[in-house]
């Protein structure tokens, strides 16, 4: 659990605590990125066509930007009213519900689902993807700021974007791994599921 903002500096233990939940959200955001951009291609053809699909691709794509600027619209209001603790939250919520949405998407036939509501489900799965991404990294960043030490901020803040990046290539490289097998991108976006529960 988070902890509050307090007049006393943490020790480096409690900072080295702080940052390692922290980071789970980056590499959350990493993963959702890595993970996506390699496992487009089967969602747009492999599963949904015989053919590439551009018009569903070109939407999922955007989705994910659009996500992540309606979140930092989202902070610029709200920010300081809901506070870091309630974004980094929220930020795990979002991962969480475009991680089963994405794992749990119905191919068009199954359950009445045709080729435009199985986009649809994709579209707003990669939307929460992008949410969670801009809040949990704008919060967290602002969060290692505040709370730790001057010594140590210049420290951890480039950190944060490195843990992004290894989320990233972690994200890429069980999406490939499962490229070939069917259904294997529903598998890559249900593996961070669990993470994304436990970062609540």
């Amino acid at each position: 659990r988070v902890v509050g903002m307090t007049t006393a500096l943490p020790s480096p233990e409690v900072e080295r605590y702080l940052f390692g939940f922290l980071s789970i959200g980056c590499l959350l955001a990493g993963y959702c990125v890595g993970s996506s951009n390699v496992t487009l291609s089967q969602q747009c053809a492999g599963q949904f066509s015989e053919d590439a699909d551009p018009d569903t691709e070109s939407r999922l794509i955007a989705a994910n930007c659009v996500g992540a600027l309606a979140g930092c619209l989202l902070l610029m209001r709200l920010g300081d009213t809901l506070g870091r603790r309630r974004i980094i939250r929220a930020s795990a919520h979002a991962f969480l519900a475009g991680s089963l949405l994405t794992a749990g998407c119905p191919c068009p036939g199954q359950r009445g689902f045709d080729k435009p509501a199985t986009a649809a489900v994709l579209v707003l799965a990669r939307f929460l993807w992008g949410l969670g991404s801009a809040l949990n990294f704008q919060a967290t960043s602002q969060y290692v700021a505040e709370v730790m030490s001057h010594e140590t901020r210049g420290f951890y803040l480039p950190l944060l974007s490195l843990v992004v990046v290894v989320g990233d290539l972690c994200g890429a490289y069980v999406g490939a791994t499962l490229e070939r097998i069917a259904f294997g991108w529903r598998v890559t976006a249900a593996a961070m599921a669990t993470t994304a529960a436990a970062f609540q």
